[in-house]
């Protein structure tokens, strides 16, 4: 059973009316003709507060539905390259436009730092949701996070970095990564 057969069941079912669940979601009726037919379908929020109103896990409504899961992880993962698109090129407006003023010194490593660790909070989009759930950190991560912050801050204050070495440590980190994860026993 597609997700548009399963609410539309279950909408029936509680003998709602299709105007009575949209305004419970503040959608319109039409929105909700679209999910019921299988031409849409909603987001993560949304789909929550579905669940909620027709008295079903997410899970019974994702569960058999390939397509709806698909764009829902796609959704996501568009997000997060948003994200990590925005913060390089602030890095590199930064550099380009005031390489020599103070603050572009300071704001080039902190954005470099939360560049990284937003990657790596992210990483479940690369690897996948389950291997993610079932990683932690390794010691040598800690060590090589720690030192990478260590030679950013030496670097700031004796003034000694550049765009260049920015982005050589990036590439020695994703290097470096495989060794900072291990999955969970």
């Amino acid at each position: 059973m597609s997700f548009g057969e399963q609410i539309l069941s279950r909408r029936k079912e509680l003998g709602l009316t299709q105007q009575n669940v949209a305004d419970e979601l503040h959608i319109t009726r039409q929105t909700l003709s679209k999910w019921e037919n299988n031409k849409s379908y909603p987001d993560l929020k949304l789909l929550l507060a579905l669940s909620e109103i027709y008295h079903v896990s997410v899970d019974s409504l994702l569960r058999e539905n390939k397509d709806l899961t698909s764009f829902l992880n796609r959704d996501k993962a568009s997000q997060a390259f948003n994200i990590i698109r925005g913060l390089f090129w602030l890095l590199i407006g930064f550099y380009f436009w005031s390489p020599s003023n103070y603050w572009s010194n300071i704001l080039i490593p902190i954005l470099f730092c939360i560049l990284l660790e937003y990657l790596s909070y992210k990483e479940c989009f690369f690897l996948g949701k389950y291997w993610y759930k079932q990683s932690h950190y390794t010691l040598f991560g800690y060590i090589w996070t720690a030192l990478m912050i260590i030679i950013v801050i030496y670097g700031l204050i004796n003034k000694h970095l550049n765009m260049l070495l920015y982005c050589f440590m990036l590439a020695i980190y994703f290097f470096f990564h495989q060794y900072i994860y291990k999955p969970r026993k």
